[in-house]
């Protein structure tokens, strides 16, 4: 008799559950809004979510084929971090767990406080691209390898704009604003541009006169004493070189003439090479034409900088054939004294 009475009672209380429209639980009796099908009432007690280890945003194995909207709390400790309350976003046989956001989580539309540049950021933790819109269209891209592209999908340089550019301030190519009517001239493939007045811009002079003399003996070229400057350039530049000097055939290299004729190479040489254009001659003595022992020569060039670096600027001579050697140069006491003017400019 006592078992059937407990059968009623549960059997009455299962029937109601059937047909109630919503359920409250709580420390007492209470009516459950409307709008709820489960509502939980308590002053002094919280809702325990499931806790669930998932392994990964895509796991159907931990619960299996887990419902769309269906809420958990991931501990963190499985494989998908960090930790907190996430829901099903995809479907019970393909899930998509995502983590409800918080406000210390997500960039709010009126601003965040409290961030730490060390770790609060905007931006991807992937290889994938980010892209800013308005109006639905994008109208600014960052690439996963840092290439900035304003109308552009596609940049190629640190920053690729499709369009006009207007500033309002100066331009500064390494922080330098340049002066009133100067123009921007490149330097080349990967160097900044420099500013450049019109016209020739002359950067600095060099006035050599040699030390000593200068024995052309043999086929090899040499330096005139004296007669060597190092300069350092930026690329773009050009020096204007020219040199001059006095040659006696003089087979001892004595100073005084000898008879014979002789054949002497004369160059403006940089880091031991010729100038790709100009700064070179070949002149000629000989003692049964015209009595001629000495002569002068002058060369002249432009060189051209391709690369910021040290470049060295050489007066030098050698011998290129004869029956005797000659003599040049000297100091400036001597009538053979050899010169050299180098002239860095802007064009």
């Amino acid at each position: 008799m006592k078992k059937r009475g407990i059968l009623i009672i549960v059997s009455f209380i299962y029937g109601s559950l059937l047909n109630a429209q919503a359920i409250g639980i709580g420390s007492t009796v209470f009516t459950p809004d409307a709008s709820a099908m489960l509502e939980v009432r308590a002053t002094n007690k919280g809702l325990l979510i499931p806790q669930v280890a998932l392994t990964g945003v895509n796991d159907a194995t931990t619960i299996s084929s887990p419902a769309t909207s269906l809420l958990i709390y991931n501990t963190g400790t499985g494989g998908l971090s960090p930790a907190g309350y996430y829901y099903n976003a995809g479907t019970p046989a393909a899930p998509n767990w995502v983590k409800l956001q918080t406000t210390k989580e997500g960039w709010l539309l009126t601003g965040n406080a409290g961030t730490n540049p060390a770790t609060n950021f905007l931006g991807t933790t992937d290889a994938q691209h980010l892209v800013f819109r308005t109006n639905n269209l994008e109208r600014m891209r960052i690439t996963s390898s840092g290439y900035v592209g304003i109308g552009t999908a596609a940049p190629n340089e640190r920053l690729d704009v499709n369009g006009n550019i207007r500033f309002s301030g100066a331009l500064m190519p390494n922080g330098n604003a340049g002066s009133a009517g100067a123009f921007l001239r490149s330097q080349g493939a990967g160097l900044p541009p420099i500013w450049s007045l019109p016209g020739l811009q002359v950067v600095s002079i060099y006035s050599l006169s040699s030390t000593g003399n200068r024995c052309i003996n043999n086929t090899t070229f040499a330096t005139y004493p004296g007669c060597s400057q190092t300069i350092a350039l930026t690329a773009g530049q050009k020096v204007l070189a020219i040199a001059e000097a006095g040659i006696l055939t003089d087979n001892n290299c004595d100073g005084s003439s000898d008879d014979g004729y002789v054949y002497v190479d004369a160059r403006v040489a940089v880091n031991g090479n010729d100038f790709p254009d100009g700064a070179w001659l070949r002149t000629a003595l000989d003692s049964h034409v015209g009595y001629m022992y000495f002569n002068s020569i002058t060369v002249a060039g432009i060189y051209t900088c391709t690369a910021n670096g040290n470049y060295t600027f050489e007066f030098q001579a050698r011998k290129a054939g004869g029956n005797v050697n000659a003599i040049s140069g000297g100091n400036n006491s001597s009538a053979l004294q050899a010169n050299m003017i180098l002239i860095v400019y802007n064009p």
